[in-house]
């Protein structure tokens, strides 16, 4: 009876050896983390609401939500041992009237910082349109190399970011503030504006 339980032992045993010796020790390769300076301009920690003016000078509300701060993991593949780490920052600022949300996001992948805006309808949720950064391009450094000064309709911006497709059907062009106020000016297509108070 001894031998029985020290044979089913050796084979436990020599079963758990071989299943601890298959799996690796997982190893973090690098680590990318937004800069401060980033993490900035998304300022918004807690629920704010915003006061935009349009081009008839009719107040509009817009609320932000709390920004979500991320840290994600990738393999290199499936049965690598091997992983890094990267950091997304997510906001949304919602657009009572009309009705319509900016998504606003961030990612720090591979030692580059990218920075992204989508526009999404809230009555048709599958109604969505991406923005390109102006002046930007993946060989700088980050993202913060496209701020620049311009004039829309006649409202002058400094040091800020322009975002525009000219595929969308709804919004032309918004500019975003790099000095942490958010969405300073949204140009739609049908010549209205949203303009940050």
């Amino acid at each position: 009876m001894n031998k029985i339980y020290f044979s089913l032992f050796k084979i436990c045993s020599l079963i758990i050896c071989f299943i601890t010796s298959s799996c690796c020790n997982e190893d973090l390769t690098a680590a990318y983390k937004l800069s401060e300076n980033a993490k900035s301009i998304v300022p918004f920690i807690d629920y704010k609401e915003l006061n935009y003016i349009n081009e008839l000078g009719q107040s509009s509300i817009a609320s932000t939500q709390p920004r979500i701060l991320e840290t994600k993991t990738e393999k290199p593949g499936p049965d690598s041992c091997q992983y890094y780490e990267y950091e997304t920052l997510r906001n949304f600022i919602n657009f009572e009237n009309p009705g319509f949300s900016v998504q606003i996001e961030m990612s720090s992948n591979f030692g580059k910082e990218f920075f992204g805006l989508s526009y999404l309808e809230v009555e048709n949720e599958s109604s969505v349109e991406s923005f390109n950064l102006e002046n930007y391009t993946i060989a700088m450094d980050d993202f913060q190399q496209a701020r620049k000064d311009t004039t829309i309709i006649d409202f002058q911006f400094n040091d800020v970011y322009i975002f525009s497709n000219e595929e969308n059907r709804v919004i032309k062009t918004i500019v975003y503030s790099s000095s942490g106020r958010g969405i300073e000016f949204v140009e739609f297509v049908d010549g209205s504006f949203l303009k940050l108070e």
